[in-house]
């Protein structure tokens, strides 16, 4: 399931339209497997033609697929419920979205983001996401990378090329 809300604020310098993106599982979803689909090498031409300012992932999503939100420049925020709930992050899910900062509510204001549940993580998943300043990372993770023909690798026990590339990384936290 996912919903939009969309706001138009008037100001000094004229009208400012702006976009939110709320999924959650929508009833009768698969409560192991409530996946953000993966999309082609563009991303979702419905998230960057809607000009979403955010997005909003509610617990039981449990992954976000490969070039999910690719190249966002209106998005300044991606919110969690509970990113510990994630199981995979595709490749380039929130590449080169530089202006988002990225919140989990679970751990409180200021806390990294908690991706220990993460167990598959793309290539280039956070390439240039330079407000994200903190991650905590679980102790069994596979990279998926594609690599020179499209072929797709995985290697266990290792953070993908690229993963947090580019980014405002200060702190990584790891088991």
């Amino acid at each position: 399931y996912w919903g939009a809300a969309s706001r138009q604020v008037i100001g000094p310098t004229g009208a400012v339209s702006d976009m939110i993106v709320f999924l959650a599982p929508g009833a009768g979803a698969d409560p192991e497997r409530s996946d953000v689909p993966d999309y082609g090498p563009g991303g979702c031409s419905l998230w960057n033609a809607s000009g979403a300012s955010a997005v909003y992932i509610a617990g039981g999503v449990a992954g976000i697929g490969s070039n999910a939100f690719t190249n966002l420049s209106a998005l300044k925020r991606v919110v969690f419920q509970d990113a510990s709930g994630l199981s995979c992050i595709g490749e380039r899910a929130f590449y080169n979205d530089d202006n988002a900062v990225f919140t989990d509510e679970a751990g409180g204001a200021g806390a990294p983001l908690d991706l220990s549940g993460v167990t598959e993580l793309g290539s280039y998943a956070f390439y240039n996401c330079s407000k994200l300043t903190g991650v905590t990372l679980g102790g069994n993770i596979t990279a998926v990378e594609t690599t020179e023909g499209s072929a797709v690798e995985r290697t266990e026990n290792k953070i993908p090329d690229y993963a947090f590339s580019s980014t405002g990384l200060t702190e990584i936290r790891l088991p």
